[in-house]
């Protein structure tokens, strides 16, 4: 394991072992509800549209991990939040790269690593209330 950026607010950790790598993100943020929804809209407008449908490329909804969770396959990543459109949370971001296909599936070893971040990860702050 190497912490590649232990900043409080945008910790990312690399993990390697068994021909797995992972690379994941935690960023405490206010807004980290708004960054997931963004996130998972924009893939699905620009990969499920009739001209460039890609289904490898849709989000696909992971449940279970206390929060808001998608697992994209053709990126190898899983981008969850533990965050509301009214509470701060983090945003995080688990990226599985395979040099080999022996051992478990990369949508698991994702889940687990991503299960343990949102759960132990800083939240960010409460966002203000909305501009009136």
């Amino acid at each position: 394991m190497q912490v590649a950026d232990s900043d409080p607010a945008n910790i990312e950790c690399l993990l390697h072992g068994e021909g797995i790598r992972l690379d994941v993100i935690a960023q405490a943020s206010p807004l980290a509800w708004t960054e997931y929804d963004t996130t998972v809209v924009h893939l699905a407008q620009a990969f499920g549209s009739p001209g460039v449908h890609e289904p490898s490329h849709l989000p696909h909804p992971v449940p279970g991990l206390g929060g808001n969770a998608t697992w994209v396959p053709a990126q190898g990543e899983l981008v969850a939040t533990n965050g509301t459109q009214s509470m701060g949370g983090s945003y995080v971001t688990t990226t599985v790269t395979r040099s080999s296909p022996h051992g478990p599936a990369s949508l698991t070893v994702a889940t687990a690593v991503t299960r343990a971040t949102v759960a132990s990860a800083p939240r960010g702050a409460n966002p203000g209330p909305p501009p009136s």
